[in-house]
């Protein structure tokens, strides 16, 4: 249908219904991309929210770069989007292991290589899911826990990440992150070798043998092989701050022998402190000090020591074992706020 102007004396043709869709149909499709452009930047801005709330976490668990590359990677490749699920879902980590040993079973790493990878990994996994501040040494197999995260290697030299799921009479149970069919690389009586790292203990090795398979696990034999390797340590904050140290634990007596100090390093579960009275090894300490208008009280030990004898000044390592809860959430923010 044409439309007249009696002004201009000219007519053009109206729009039909054919006209009319395809003007209706462009207005939607314009409104619909950029409503997706909208929610894909929206998605965006929550990915890197989140991106940045994962680093934070993990930083704050202590992680390295390094560390922190090999849990992105892993969340990728599992498609999760939100990065910072793995850091409070352990069981979400190790159905993550399972898919990672497979392929690293597959790959060509040699086995030297393949355990500094699993190292890593139960550093992750000890740093994020364990909270224990203060653990005893491990004296035999016995004292370590049910859940323990640690990894076997075979005498073929194949190498599976596990925890510690049951134990019996001179046993222990270990499951293995790896499918069931991987399991006949052990045989009862061929040695193992099990590699344990524990967050603020240290690392263990342990030779042993493989005692049995039982359902979806690995039998070993409770060994006296146990050897203590490296000492895991916490980065230090340098600070000067002085502190009064009481010997034994203090009760507020005016009798009490107390003496001074400087604390020049410090993190979260011992200080390394200068002083010039000796302070034996085998004796408790009570160590008061100031930290950003918070006064810390705590009891600790001697952990190491060495003296400079020109000087007569003595170099100390007391490892905290008595420490309020509010003064621990204290020090630990006033930790990461320097490193």
């Amino acid at each position: 249908m044409d439309v007249y102007n009696p002004i201009f004396k000219i007519s053009w043709p109206g729009p039909g219904v054919l006209g009319i869709s395809i003007v209706l149909f462009m207005l939607f499709m314009g409104i619909a991309v950029y409503l997706l452009l909208l929610y894909l930047r929206m998605k965006e801005r929550e990915r890197l929210h989140n991106y940045q709330l994962f680093l934070f976490q993990v930083k704050r668990k202590g992680l390295n770069n390094f560390q922190i590359k090999i849990l992105n990677s892993m969340a990728e490749q599992m498609n999760k989007a939100d990065p910072t699920r793995i850091v409070a879902n352990a069981a979400l980590f190790e159905s993550m292991l399972s898919n990672f040993m497979e392929y690293l079973l597959k790959s060509r790493e040699d086995i030297d290589d393949r355990k500094v990878i699993c190292r890593d990994l139960l550093t992750i996994y000890e740093k994020l899911y364990v909270r224990a501040a203060y653990r005893e040494p491990l004296e035999s197999m016995s004292g370590i826990e049910d859940g323990q995260i640690l990894y076997v290697a075979s005498g073929t030299g194949k190498i599976y990440i596990g925890k510690v799921s049951g134990r019996g009479k001179e046993v222990l149970a270990l499951h293995l992150f790896t499918q069931a069919r991987n399991l006949k690389d052990f045989k009862t009586g061929d040695q193992v070798e099990i590699f344990i790292m524990r967050v603020n203990d240290a690392e263990y090795k342990i030779s042993t043998k493989c005692a049995g398979l039982e359902d979806n696990r690995i039998l070993v034999a409770v060994s006296a092989n146990i050897v203590r390797d490296k000492e895991q340590r916490h980065p230090y904050v340098s600070v000067v701050i002085p502190a009064v140290i009481t010997q034994g634990i203090a009760s507020g007596l005016e009798d009490e022998e107390q003496f001074e100090g400087t604390i020049y390093r410090i993190n979260e579960f011992e200080c390394e402190l200068r002083t010039e009275t000796q302070m034996p090894f085998e004796r408790e300490y009570t160590i008061v000090f100031e930290i950003s208008d918070y006064a810390f009280r705590a009891v600790g030990k001697v952990i190491a020591s060495r003296t400079v004898e020109q000087e007569k000044v003595y170099y100390v390592t007391l490892k905290f074992r008595d420490m309020s809860r509010p003064a621990m959430a204290v020090l630990s923010n006033f930790i990461m706020e320097h490193l």
